[in-house]
């Protein structure tokens, strides 16, 4: 299914999935709950901002609580 995103919103969804990507891996043994906690948070604000520009992707990156894919 072909996504009918605009070519300008392609390149701030692939930025916003970068950033997500990146405070992923920010994320260690070490971190603690509230660390855990915002990073958390960041992702989420992030996701739905990703819903405001492309549907299609969010449906493919919407994830539950428990990291399992809504499908």
């Amino acid at each position: 299914m072909k996504s009918k995103t605009r070519r300008k919103n392609v390149k701030r969804v692939d930025s916003l999935l970068a950033k997500n990507a990146a405070l992923n891996a920010s994320l260690g043994m070490d971190s603690n709950k509230t660390e855990i906690e915002a990073v958390r948070k960041e992702i989420r604000v992030n996701i739905k901002k990703i819903k405001d520009m492309c549907e299609h992707t969010y449906n493919i990156i919407n994830v539950d609580d428990n990291h399992k894919t809504v499908h």
